[in-house]
């Protein structure tokens, strides 16, 4: 790739290259399709609770007829969010907490992918498998929040949202460890999961909707123009 188009890539001072907006936008769809996926496969699901039903479950064709819509929404979300996160690559200072905190949230959707496409292997039938994907898919979304939040500092684009996303990483990572413990108390696994998921979900809505306010520069403008 040529530096100009490089260059292209990268912010211009408060401006973002327009593909954070469209990155926004799937980053908001990533979220919506995985909460879909897993309502209808819950709403056939017989005995279904949030506190003890896990995800795995969710994707078992043996345990719910419309597995496969979690299967498939899980697998379409991973996607989505796996370019949303390339393109809001300009939304962040150029700095290694940008490309450590991204990374590690690609690295999440493969493990939301992996844990999905496990319901086709057995699912909830193969605890060893779907805990590694799940670990993997936990703690990697946990971290990224984590760093993330501290790649926002200094940018007073992002305001009040730094503290926001450090408390959802703490409290994702709270969840990761009390679903890698099979929950604790009246808290079983899938209790543990939500507390996991439910702070990133939110955080992607939230992340994209804040990042739909950037102001964005035209890819034809050269940096020296802005």
């Amino acid at each position: 790739m040529s530096s100009a188009k490089l260059l292209d890539m990268e912010r211009i001072g408060p401006l973002v290259h327009r593909a954070a907006h469209r990155g926004a936008l799937l980053l908001i769809a990533s979220a919506v399709v995985y909460l879909a996926g897993i309502g209808i496969s819950a709403s056939v699901l017989s005995g279904y609770s949030p506190n003890v039903t896990t995800l795995a479950e969710l994707g078992t064709h043996s345990l719910s007829s419309l597995s496969y819509a979690f299967v498939a929404a899980g697998t379409l979300s991973a996607l989505l969010g796996l370019v949303g996160a390339l393109w809001i690559w300009t939304a962040f200072p150029a700095r290694s907490t940008r490309t450590i905190g991204l990374v590690a949230l690609e690295v999440g959707f493969v493990g939301q992918m992996a844990s999905s496409l496990s319901g086709l292997v057995g699912g909830a039938n193969n605890p060893i498998a779907q805990d590694a994907f799940l670990v993997v898919f936990y703690g990697a979304i946990s971290l990224s929040m984590l760093v993330l939040a501290l790649a926002m500092l200094r940018d007073p684009r992002w305001g009040g949202f730094r503290l926001y996303t450090m408390i959802s990483g703490f409290v994702s990572l709270g969840g990761t460890i009390l679903a890698a413990r099979n929950g604790a108390g009246p808290l079983s696994t899938g209790g543990a999961e939500w507390i996991a998921i439910a702070p990133w979900l939110a955080w992607l809505i939230g992340v994209g909707v804040h990042l739909l306010r950037f102001r964005v520069y035209s890819p034809t403008i050269s940096p020296g123009a802005a």
